[in-house]
């Protein structure tokens, strides 16, 4: 029995490592070449990052940035659990789920107000 939280503690922490290596996965494979073509100046990179910055930078970042504050928030606190008022109760997979989708709107609908 006292093995069993230690392990889930251990699986939480991957979890936050893992998302601290997809972000640096993100950034190599799409942030860093689009960050060279555009110090090269070439113009195609210009006219697409210029016209759908937000959809290829913003979204993607947001996504990513909401699933490490859910992952933190669930490493440091334990478990997530919702209850909206006596109405519905979020527990197990669905707190973290929920969590992360209010996150992402206030993201996305924070660049969408910004763009």
């Amino acid at each position: 029995m006292t093995e069993q939280p230690e392990r889930s503690h251990r699986v939480r922490h991957a979890v936050v490592w893992l998302g601290g290596l997809a972000a640096l996965v993100q950034m190599s494979v799409f942030t860093f070449p689009v960050a060279a073509a555009s110090w090269r100046r070439e113009p195609w990179v210009r006219d697409l990052v210029a016209g759908h910055f937000p959809a290829i930078v913003g979204l993607p970042s947001a996504a990513l940035a909401s699933f490490l504050i859910i992952a933190a928030f669930e490493a440091r606190f334990d478990r997530i659990k919702m209850r909206l008022g006596t109405l519905v109760e979020f527990h197990g997979a669905a707190g973290p789920i929920v969590l992360w989708i209010l996150c992402f709107t206030a993201m996305a609908m924070g660049i969408k107000l910004v763009w």
